[in-house]
């Protein structure tokens, strides 16, 4: 567990204050000398404090408990959630007083907790909202949307170099669904990992492509000023040729996609059309010490038998117990046809008790290229999503083959 050390210092001047779209509640600005103990806290801080925390966090409650009494006495208040979740210890005691040319300063040493604190990003609060039942919006299709204003499709990379050949046009993809109503984008990097970009002859250019990619979600977000919309950095493993790299080398590929992904300003990773459990582990290896959260997107069908598994036929539970162990956050069933989601939920469900998302597919691919036959309507799909979100689902969007008006009538119809 790391803790930080903050300092607030208390005067005739007032607080200062850092506030940002980052910071949740705002935080004082940090004074940090590196010799001084954390475990002697002003009082009249922690008075200060309890207060404004208590009255900033929906659904707080507080808790005082006493260790030491007197004048030096040592107290520890926890901010508790309604799903008595830690916000973080607070360690209070009396500090010193100090007179200084006639301004009285008291400094107060506050620990926080820094992987539970109370220092908020825009994921951790849209975790809460998630955790406390809200469904998220979601986007549409964005590789698929690139295709059919315009784009053309890298050989063997299908919509991988929208990025770099039309940034406006991925650009402007983002910044429609955002208007529409989504509260998280996919960055148009579902084709952009090494061995895609091999195949098409673009493997000198795989950071360009993955940084820009989350770039341009990042850009949108900012046009539109929806600033804790989410962006997730879209990485599957999926081959148009069939053939995948040794386990260390995709390993070690998709870990240099993944930072540069991070380094770029992703919130989230989202690991998309893990169609099998090998691939999926390795994947999800992969993901280990970049610096963020994760969320597994599961195609899945039905077989022969009427079972629901794994796209490639291996079974879910093996795959979501790996989830479970390795901190996946949430479980998307993704690129899958409409009429298996339902029923997918409930196996996923078995053995998996965190949040689900749901953002199906229709029509299909030829050729490596998306065709647009048979697509489902915004009406239909918005009545199956009407279904999935009565079972619970935390995330709701749309796959290959959906576009803006699939996404607008759901947050017309269901948010």
């Amino acid at each position: 567990m790391h803790h930080i050390s903050v300092f607030i210092n208390l005067s005739c001047s007032g607080m200062l204050w850092e506030n940002n779209a980052k910071t949740f509640p705002p935080k004082p600005v940090l004074i940090v000398p590196k010799k001084t103990s954390p475990h002697h806290v002003s009082v009249v801080g922690v008075l200060f404090w309890v207060p404004y925390l208590w009255k900033s966090i929906p659904g707080t409650r507080v808790k005082w408990r006493v260790l030491k009494r007197g004048v030096k006495g040592l107290f520890v208040v926890t901010v508790i959630s309604q799903k008595n979740e830690r916000y973080g210890s607070w360690l209070g005691g009396l500090g010193a007083l100090t007179y200084t040319t006639k301004i009285y300063s008291l400094m107060a040493a506050i620990q926080i907790d820094h992987d539970r604190g109370l220092v908020m990003s825009r994921y951790d609060r849209m975790m809460r909202r998630i955790r406390s039942g809200d469904c998220i919006l979601i986007d549409g299709a964005t590789g698929t949307e690139t295709q059919r204003r315009g784009v053309p499709q890298l050989e063997n990379a299908w919509n991988g170099g929208g990025p770099l050949s039309h940034p406006d046009i991925v650009r402007q993809v983002h910044v429609d669904y955002l208007e529409a109503g989504a509260e998280i984008i996919i960055s148009d990097s579902f084709a952009t990992h090494l061995h895609a970009l091999a195949a098409a002859g673009e493997a000198d250019r795989f950071e360009e492509y993955n940084c820009r990619a989350v770039e341009l979600a990042v850009e949108a977000r900012e046009q539109t000023g929806r600033k804790e919309a989410l962006v997730a950095a879209g990485v599957s493993y999926w081959t148009w040729r069939g053939d995948m790299p040794a386990p260390e080398e995709m390993r070690n590929a998709t870990r240099r996609q993944l930072s540069v992904m991070a380094e770029a300003g992703a919130d989230v990773v989202f690991l998309e059309m893990m169609v099998d459990q090998a691939n999926f582990e390795i994947t999800l290896e992969a993901t280990k010490d970049i610096g963020l959260p994760v969320w597994a997107g599961l195609t899945t069908t039905r077989n022969a038998d009427g079972e629901i598994r794994f796209r490639d036929g291996d079974p879910l539970a093996p795959a979501i117990e790996v989830a479970a162990h390795n901190q996946v956050d949430l479980i998307n069933i993704m690129h899958t046809e409409v009429e298996f989601v339902s029923d997918s939920i409930d196996a996923v469900r078995e053995g998996w008790h965190g949040p689900i998302g749901v953002y199906a597919h229709s029509s299909t691919e030829v050729g490596k290229r998306w065709v647009f036959e048979d697509v489902i309507s915004p009406g239909d799909y918005c009545n199956f999503a009407a279904s999935w979100k009565s079972k619970g689902i935390s995330i709701l969007g749309g796959c290959c083959g959906t576009g803006l008006a699939h996404i607008q009538r759901m947050h017309e119809d269901l948010f």
